[in-house]
């Protein structure tokens, strides 16, 4: 299942008529780097977030959502790392 990040970067890849192996190409990482970090098996550092922006070409509030999704699915991987109950995420 895609993570928040993954449905969002999805939803923007569809926008632009792109697939998962296209996009890949474009920012110039491995699909299978672009598919665990929209799966949540990977952390989502800066400079993949600017990658996704930049060739997504995404607005304002579309960077803002997808840089928080980002972010989640960090905090949420570490919790899972930690053996953290999800309530504690917040």
């Amino acid at each position: 299942m895609r993570s928040s990040f993954g449905q969002s970067a999805q939803k923007l890849r569809a926008k632009h008529g792109l697939s998962q192996t296209e996009f890949a190409s474009l920012i110039g990482e491995p699909l299978a780097r672009v598919s665990n970090l929209e799966h949540q098996r990977t952390n989502i550092n800066d400079e993949v977030v600017g990658k996704y922006i930049s060739v997504l070409n995404c607005s304002g509030d579309e960077a803002h959502e997808l840089r928080q999704a980002a972010s989640f699915s960090n905090t949420r991987m570490s919790a899972i790392k930690n053996n953290l109950p999800h309530d504690r995420l917040h």
